[in-house]
């Protein structure tokens, strides 16, 4: 679920603050007399008379992994209160956590003897449920926490964030195996299975509440000489993590190869060695071959497909696919078991990428060389 996250952290007096239950916040406010110049960048900004970059219209982009957009910070000045936002902009990133420091110009940010910022003496802070998916956070600063005789027009800022994307924490392929359901799965296959029918179809929709949930562009049979029902209900499994106690395939030590074949291999792809072109049937006669064990001759319901395609196919599944695992984003090998009477199928699922990546409020850098951490002014509009 995406959520719009707003923290509200007025420091009145002795700092009291009020935000979200999960936000914290750290470190003392910082005022300080402005020291030195630095070289603005001006790609998306102006220099003030100190050199240093100031946003205009209020926003700059927030960078992720020192070269990727995610998204923006937005300073607005609205009356007594500074109003910091946060947003991502970029399909399937999100907030995990934000720090926020404020003051009248770089000198008051929290930084060590080199230069570099210190995000954890930071004066706004939070930490944001990666389950929750957080697209935006914005803080509320009383102005004169910063300025108390509100005697500066322009400010300075530290906004730092760690962004992630991928679905939850999950964390690798033993992470996605554990969250299958223990239940059954309601599956529908479009315009078949029928008598007739190819082996192989498209559109096979997964429904019952879980993370499965959703329609596969392709589906596979995995035995040969038995029908699929459908609609239908099965248990789902991990290629990677099937039961000891179930046979679902008469050779399921070749799923790593059928993992390989169905990352690698896909239908119109241009084989040199035969020059010709895979198709649908190749990929279904080399899965059979591999955990079914049937002869690439005689089938029905394949078609077309070549036995020298087929054995090529399966000679490279062989020899690389040994061992595979895939990586974030690659297909996992999903096996629904319809029970001992029907035809078991197979269908690919990406596995989810979890990955955080460190983000900064465009501006300058804080030192010359190394840590590309970012600061940027911000000014009130005269207007």
């Amino acid at each position: 679920m995406k959520a719009k996250l707003w923290l509200f952290l007025i420091v009145i007096g002795f700092a009291f603050a009020a935000c979200e239950k999960d936000d914290e916040l750290k470190g003392p406010p910082a005022h300080a007399k402005a020291k030195g110049n630095i070289t603005a960048d001006l790609t998306n900004g102006s220099a003030n008379n100190n050199g240093q970059y100031v946003i205009e219209s209020g926003v700059t982009p927030l960078i992720a992994g020192q070269h990727h957009e995610v998204g923006t910070v937005t300073v607005d000045f609205d009356g007594d209160y500074i109003l910091v936002t946060y947003d991502i902009t970029k399909a399937g990133w999100y907030i995990t956590e934000t720090h926020l420091h404020v003051s009248i110009d770089k000198e008051g940010i929290p930084a060590n003897k080199p230069g570099n910022p210190m995000i954890g003496l930071f004066e706004y802070s939070g930490e944001h449920d990666p389950n929750d998916e957080v697209l935006t956070v914005t803080y509320e600063i009383l102005r004169s926490d910063i300025d108390p005789y509100l005697q500066y027009e322009c400010y300075a800022f530290a906004a730092h964030a760690v962004v992630a994307t991928g679905e939850g924490d999950v964390a690798g392929l033993d992470d996605f195996n554990a969250r299958f359901p223990a239940g059954p799965v309601s599956v529908a296959i479009a315009d078949g299975p029928a008598a007739g029918n190819l082996a192989y179809f498209e559109n096979v929709t997964i429904s019952g509440g879980s993370f499965l949930d959703r329609t596969y562009d392709l589906g596979w049979c995995v035995q040969t000489g038995i029908r699929v029902a459908n609609p239908g209900t099965a248990t789902a499994y991990s290629s990677y993590d099937l039961p000891d106690d179930v046979v679902l395939v008469n050779y399921p030590e070749n799923f790593d190869k059928v993992n390989w074949l169905l990352n690698n291999i896909s239908a119109g792809d241009f084989c040199h060695e035969l020059e010709e072109d895979v198709t649908m049937g190749d990929i279904q006669m080399a899965i059979w071959a591999l955990i079914d064990g049937g002869e690439p001759d005689g089938y029905q319901y394949v078609t077309p497909y070549s036995p020298e395609m087929v054995d090529k196919l399966v000679e490279k599944a062989e020899t690389y696919g040994k061992g595979f695992k895939p990586d974030c984003g690659e297909l996992v090998v999903i096996v629904l078991d319809y029970g001992a009477n029907d035809q078991n199928i197979i269908v690919g699922y990406p596995l989810p990428c979890y990955q955080e990546e460190t983000a900064w409020g465009k501006g300058d850098t804080f030192v010359d060389r190394g840590n590309w951490a970012m600061f940027f002014n911000a000014c009130v509009d005269p207007d």
